[in-house]
């Protein structure tokens, strides 16, 4: 991906390497990056991150430069290590009980 990488420290103690993206390239980013069948969640909408327990706007995802891949994640990754596959829709968040949230991979991006 042609940004600029910054390293940010993490609540794990770790130092991960995340893309900086310039706002208009956000939406074409998430886009190209999710994997899972189906359309991608736009940048103007709010999901919930199940680590952080917090709402957050799409648009404020971070882009995790890991080995020779890109991950996506919650803007609270470096607190609590929220992924993609830890977002769910407000909707999912606010049901009592056990919450299953099946992700099927598209094959095109295996």
């Amino acid at each position: 991906m042609p940004c600029p990488l910054k390293e940010i420290k993490c609540a794990d103690s770790t130092v991960q390497r995340i893309y900086e993206i310039p706002d208009a390239d956000k939406a074409k980013v998430l886009a190209d990056l999710y994997p899972f069948d189906g359309s991608a969640p736009t940048i103007d909408d709010t999901l919930y991150d199940v680590h952080e327990r917090k709402p957050f706007k799409v648009r404020d995802f971070l882009v995790i430069r890991r080995g020779e891949g890109n991950l996506l994640a919650s803007p609270f990754f470096p607190q609590s290590g929220g992924m993609l596959v830890d977002w769910v829709t407000l909707e999912k968040a606010e049901i009592k009980g056990t919450v299953v949230d099946v992700k099927v991979a598209s094959c095109l991006h295996l």
